[in-house]
């Protein structure tokens, strides 16, 4: 168990530096929330609330393109990891590529012109902070990556 809260503070983390590039974004299109496609429980999600940083939730992919301001991002974040990759079809891709909506979709179970394999889980896997940026981490220090899953793409 102490590896898992070991490993949480940087995944939450990590989650936090990609999240602040999104937000910045965001704001530099004058853009006033982020556009979500989650469940009301997802971490990232309940994180965003608590922080209060701006955020409009909708339960599928469809709705949160559909509803998003021409050239916003739309986040469509995986409910169902590591057991479910995250549902999407080349009709979404479609539609938002028309409605110039972009995309982040976490754990896809497709992407067009791409081949996805099968889950994998990390073993022996290491990341390293790369700013001094972060209260109570060292530029340079390594950090073990476990009970990560991940999707091989061609």
């Amino acid at each position: 168990m102490k590896i898992f809260r070991d490993i949480t503070k940087p995944v939450l983390v990590l989650c936090a530096v990609l999240l602040s590039i999104v937000v910045q974004a965001q704001t530099v299109r004058n853009q006033t929330a982020l556009i979500l496609s989650c469940k009301e429980d997802n971490d990232l999600y309940q994180a965003l609330k608590k922080n209060n940083i701006s955020c409009i939730r909708y339960n599928t992919p469809g709705e949160a393109i559909n509803n998003a301001h021409e050239t916003t991002g739309v986040l469509i974040l995986a409910d169902g990891y590591p057991a479910k990759t995250t549902e999407i079809s080349d009709g979404l891709y479609t539609k938002a590529a028309g409605k110039k909506r972009r995309l982040f979709v976490e754990y896809p179970s497709y992407v067009p012109g791409l081949t996805i394999e099968a889950s994998q889980s990390t073993s022996l896997e290491r990341v390293v902070v790369a700013t001094g940026d972060i209260n109570n981490m060292a530029k340079m220090q390594i950090l073990a990556l476990h009970g990560c899953n991940y999707l091989p793409v061609w």
